[in-house]
């Protein structure tokens, strides 16, 4: 990833006792917004639950990508919560385990004209297609292996 801004180490938890969906995206809020007044957190937490209600955002591989356009952000926003235990991502639904039992989620919240950081974040996602490179995020031992794997 050229701008570690766009996933700065403080938005980075490894080791998250969040227990729902709801108390993951919660987290996630705060951490992207977390110099921002609850107004624009709550904003954000609504656009997110919006883009929910759309489509499912497990990915594969207990990975969840919750994202969404937003208009409290100016500049794109990511941040990455490994959970300590895994997360029913789709109560009642039939998916298969590694795609609803979620462990790894990482949520971007992007403005809604385009940006160039962008294509940073394409390549990120297309980064978490790679069996290597899941691996990885799930073993990383300090936020800054996390950091490094999307340089």
């Amino acid at each position: 990833m050229k701008d570690q801004s766009i996933l700065p180490e403080e938005n980075i938890i490894l080791e998250s006792g969040c227990l729902s969906k709801e108390d993951v995206i919660a987290c996630a809020v705060g951490l992207v917004l977390r110099n921002c007044s609850e107004m624009e957190k709550e904003k954000l937490e609504q656009e997110i639950w919006e883009r929910e209600r759309l489509a499912y955002t497990g990915i594969g591989s207990h990975i969840a990508l919750v994202h969404a356009e937003s208009v409290t952000v100016h500049c794109p926003v990511t941040a990455c919560i490994r959970l300590k235990e895994y997360v029913d991502w789709a109560p009642g639904k039939a998916y298969p385990p590694q795609h609803r039992m979620v462990k790894l989620v990482f949520v971007f919240a992007v403005p809604k004209e385009e940006c160039p950081e962008t294509e940073i974040l394409k390549d990120m996602v297309r980064r978490l297609g790679k069996k290597e490179t899941v691996e990885r995020l799930m073993h990383a031992k300090q936020s800054r292996e996390i950091m490094g794997i999307f340089q």
